[in-house]
C-alpha cells in the first residue's frame, strides 16, 4: 500500500504499491509482471513494448499501471481523459518524458 497520508482520498491511500498486492485476476497480474520483467532482462527494448489495460471503471487499471511502475522503479507519465488528447498534445507529453529520461530499462 501507499505510505500513510491522511490527506489523500481513500482510493489513493489504499492503492497497492506492488502487483502482488492486487487482489483478483491472477492471470492478468502474472502477464503484467512478465511484461515488467521483460524490460529489465536486457538493455534493448523487448519485442512487446507496450501494455494496453482495458475494462470498465473501477476494475483496477490505474492501480495496476501504478503498481507496475512502482514495482519496477519506472517514472510515471499520466494523461487524464480531461487532458487534450490530440496528436500534438500526446507528442508533447511523450516527447518531454522521453527527453527527460531514457525509455529503456537497464543499469
Amino acid at each position: 500500500m501507499a505510505p500513510h497520508r491522511p490527506n489523500l482520498p481513500l482510493a489513493e491511500r489504499t492503492r497497492p504499491a506492488r502487483l502482488g498486492d492486487l487482489v483478483g485476476n491472477p492471470r492478468a497480474r502474472a502477464q503484467l509482471i512478465a511484461f515488467g520483467e521483460s524490460w529489465t532482462r536486457s538493455r534493448s527494448p523487448p519485442a512487446v513494448r507496450a501494455a494496453l489495460l482495458s475494462g470498465p471503471p473501477g476494475v483496477g487499471k490505474t492501480s495496476s499501471a501504478l503498481a507496475l511502475a512502482l514495482q519496477f522503479g519506472w517514472d510515471i507519465v499520466e494523461m487524464n481523459a480531461s487532458d487534450a488528447r490530440n496528436e500534438a498534445a500526446i507528442d508533447e507529453v511523450a516527447g518531454r518524458a522521453s527527453r527527460t529520461h531514457p525509455l529503456t530499462a537497464g543499469p
